[in-house]
């Protein structure tokens, strides 16, 4: 009787196969075949069914996939596992192509070189849901713990060891967790939040999660809810989605001290470590005294600990311009004239020399107060070196005298002074100038002070005065206000070379450090030629020796519209047409490829000229990789076709005109941009190129036709190259923009190959074609952006199966294939 029950139960399953297409009929091989596969008789049947079921009819067998280790698959070969790469230190994971498994490393962990070649696998893939047990921390009784090797918050969950007894399990969050942790599914997830905008209402405490702060939030239906920071949020709270962003510091902890509370203890002291500064105050702890640092200086440890000194927003109100008050109780600091709101003055400290007290209770004045100098500021003249030179941060140090041991101390000007020096006074005030209206008369030279210019300047008496330039100002100047706003180089010390003095030398070089050209000049030093840069390239060492090219201001006339002459004796670089103040035409190079000699006579013509691109460009698709990113500068190279020395051709990937550097210009090493073709974009519905993840707009070709261009900030290489491109300033901001323009009312089709369904696009051509969503598409598909992202697909969907017949073929056959793949695995069981 069991047996002949068996036999009917096994007949019901054969007959639901039947019907859904995944018959099997071999005996021998039952279990091996995946439902929708050939099982033998029914194959007439079978083919038709996959038919209705519209599988997808690009599938390729090459695709990347990150090996799954899908169980449902039968008894085949053992899949696979992600290993660990010793000599990388890094995790890589199996990836099937062609049949054969190759390791990979996550995106995050590739190298640049690696990502170029496209050998590695997105982070997304190779993250594993989460497979520990999350818990309400309110049932807890230690719910977070810290890792001390990497200072990381580990959250308490529960797992199940071999042997089914629960046990907890300490997890980080997910931003935090290694590749190892992701892959093996030991992390706790964090979803986007779902809460509402916050309200500026005052918090609440949670007395069951260690007196945290609740802030409230106005929902979709209006109510007030509470939720903490994320910072301070539960794994339970993270993984649902229960949290602000943001960051919330435990309340202060200590105690802050009053002046008059202090007793014999220093009200600060210096963090040597950090160099911050410490506030005293009381503590419960063993020693009654504790040093905190202020809220804005804390570390993330000490916020979280309640470890600091609040800084509630000043209160003060407008300053006013009054001499400031010593207080002689706190160090002589400086009081600042307020008026309140009641028309009453007040005086605040600026908010670096407040006490730890004021800063809790915002009786300061945002801004910062240096100490009075302490060291007598005299003239130049009174010192045999009245300035030295700071090897360590390149600061001109001026001569002053001091009551300390050696009578002479060298200090920095007030504007380049550190705090710590500030603080202490020990610097060169710089008072604002006292000169007057700068005349066009040629400059002094001032003998007694090195030959520096003093330049003209008309007094409110009307008389002349004359001043230096700041840079060039003593220390008495400086702090008197006698000096003029500006910079003074010193006069070129060196003879500027014409190309026929140059003899066998070389007119110019490159500075390897800074990149900079450098020009030949004739010096009187032992090496009888000097390359020296130009003078808006030179640095202030430079400028103050006198080692530089002058650059007189252009000569040239009007630039004419053209061709540019060619100079074969620079080079070979252009020299472009001019017109004259007499009419006549001349000819002169831009400013970047002039000599030395045409920089300090002005022969030259404002703006850059480039050397004309080199390397060959090609459509983006004759490259794997059409374009990359440079991680240095931020910009997105383009690939191009040269020639290396061996005569053999190279990918060589290079910038956008705009965003090449002076070399790559001067080298021809850049993606030209010529000006856009395009008259008017046309009142056209825009197009959407998956391959290229861009928006295609219609213009209107020569001939009359229509075609479709991306905007400029989207073109390929070819595209800037010829103009074939819309400028981004033309596009319509309410233009239908994206994949969810592409998407058509079509009823989704099921891809049997690939258990999933796919939707109805318009391709950059016009055509209609099938896509999956980004999570069901395959590493082959999301390489070439074969695909439709998730949250366009559920929105697109939704709003179809509301305004359109409703269609639910592709439904119906993804649920049939489901039900036979659960009846194939219950029959292998039997």
């Amino acid at each position: 009787m069991a047996l002949r029950q068996k036999k009917k139960m096994f007949r019901r399953k054969q007959d639901a196969l039947k019907r859904s297409g995944g018959a099997i009929n071999n005996r021998r091989n039952r279990g091996l075949s995946p439902p929708g596969s050939n099982g033998g008789g029914s194959s007439g049947g079978s083919e038709a069914r996959q038919k209705r079921a519209n599988s997808l009819q690009n599938s390729d067998s090459e695709s990347l996939t990150v090996s799954s280790g899908d169980v449902s698959k039968g008894k085949q070969k053992k899949e696979p596992k992600p290993t660990y790469d010793v000599g990388k230190g890094r995790m890589v994971y199996p990836v099937i192509k062609g049949g054969v498994a190759q390791y990979l490393p996550a995106r995050s962990q590739a190298s640049d070189s690696e990502i170029k070649s496209g050998a590695f696998v997105e982070d997304a893939a190779v993250r594993k849901e989460p497979v520990n047990t999350i818990s309400d921390a309110s049932k807890l009784k230690r719910p977070t713990r810290k890792d001390v090797n990497t200072g990381r918050t580990l959250f308490a969950t529960t797992t199940t060891n071999s042997k089914g007894k629960e046990k907890p399990e300490y997890l980080p969050r997910q931003s935090e967790a290694t590749a190892l942790e992701l892959s093996s599914g030991k992390y706790i997830p964090e979803k986007s939040p779902i809460t509402g905008e916050e309200l500026k209402q005052p918090p609440k405490i949670d007395s069951d999660n260690g007196g945290r702060k609740l802030f409230a939030t106005k929902a979709a239906d209006g109510s007030v809810q509470y939720f903490p920071k994320k910072n301070q949020a539960t794994a339970k709270e993270l993984a649902e989605g229960r949290y602000i962003e943001g960051f919330a510091a435990k309340d202060p902890v200590n105690q802050i001290l009053d002046s008059s509370q202090l007793g014999d203890k220093r009200p600060t002291r210096k963090d040597v470590n950090t160099g911050r500064t410490l506030f005293a105050t009381k503590t419960t702890g063993l020693f009654s005294t504790e040093y905190l640092p202020r809220q804005s200086e804390a570390t993330i440890d000490e916020l979280n600990a309640g470890k600091y000194i609040p800084e509630k927003d000043s209160i003060a109100g407008e300053e006013l311009k009054q001499p400031p008050k010593t207080d002689p109780e706190n160090g002589g600091r400086k009081l600042f004239a307020t008026k309140a709101a009641d028309g009453s003055v007040q005086y605040f400290p600026k908010k670096n020399q407040a006490t730890a007290m004021e800063l809790a209770e915002g009786r300061y004045l945002e801004g910062f107060a240096a100490k009075d100098p302490v060291n007598q500021v005299k003239e130049a003249s009174n010192f045999k070196h009245p300035t030295a030179r700071d090897v360590n941060t390149g600061r001109t140090l001026f001569a002053t005298k001091t009551t300390g041991l050696f009578s002479t101390e060298y200090l920095p000007r007030q504007s380049e002074a550190t705090i710590d020096e500030l603080n202490a006074g020990k610097y060169i005030p710089e008072k604002d100038s006292i000169a007057g209206e700068e005349l066009e008369q040629p400059p002094k030279t001032d003998p007694e002070n090195g030959g520096r210019k003093l330049f003209a300047t008309q007094g409110a008496d009307g008389s002349i005065q004359y001043f230096p330039r700041k840079n060039q100002a003593t220390a008495m100047e400086l702090a008197e206000g006698r000096y003029l706003e500006g910079f003074a180089a010193k006069e070129p010390v060196n003879k500027v070379l014409d190309s026929s003095e140059l003899g066998n030398n070389s007119p110019t070089s490159t500075e390897v450090r800074t990149g900079r050209t450098l020009f030949a000049t004739e010096t009187t030093g032992l090496f009888g030629t000097e390359y020296l840069p130009r003078q808006s390239e030179a640095t202030i060492d430079e400028l103050n020796a006198g080692k530089y090219i002058p650059e007189k201001a252009s000569i040239a006339g009007e630039e004419l519209y053209q061709p540019p002459k060619t100079d074969p004796k620079n080079g070979g670089r252009k020299l472009f047409a001019t017109k004259a103040a007499d009419g006549t035409i001349e000819f002169f190079p831009k400013k970047n490829e002039a000599t030395a000699k045409e920089l300090a006579e002005g022969r030259y013509l404002e703006g850059f000229a480039a050397k004309d691109p080199v390397n060959q460009i090609e459509e983006a698709a004759n490259f794997k990789h059409p374009t990359v990113k440079d991680t240095n500068m931020g910009r997105i190279l383009f690939a191009t076709t040269t020639t290396n020395w061996y005569g053999k051709k190279k990918t060589e990937y290079l910038p956008r005109q705009s965003e090449a550097t002076d070399g790559e210009l001067l080298a021809g090493k850049y993606i030209p941009e010529k000006d856009s073709i395009v008259e008017e974009v046309l009142n056209k519905r825009p197009r959407y190129d998956f391959g290229n993840q861009r928006d295609l707009f219609a213009v209107k070709a020569d001939d009359g036709s229509t075609v479709y261009l991306p905007k400029k900030s989207q073109a390929t290489a070819k595209e800037l190259s010829e103009g074939q491109y819309v400028p981004d300033v033309w596009i319509s901001q309410n233009a239908p923009l994206g994949p969810a323009n592409a998407m058509t009312n079509a009823a989704p089709k099921f891809d049997i190959d690939n258990n999933r369904k796919i939707f109805a696009v318009k391709d950059k051509d016009g055509n209609t074609t099938y896509l999956p969503r980004k999570s069901k598409a395959t590493s082959e598909e999301k390489t070439r952006g074969l695909f439709i992202p998730d949250e366009v697909v559920e929105e697109h969907e939704s709003k179809r199966l509301r305004t359109a017949l409703r269609d639910d073929s592709a439904n119906i056959a993804q649920r049939r294939a489901q039900r036979a793949a659960k009846l194939v695995g219950s029959t292998n069981i039997q």
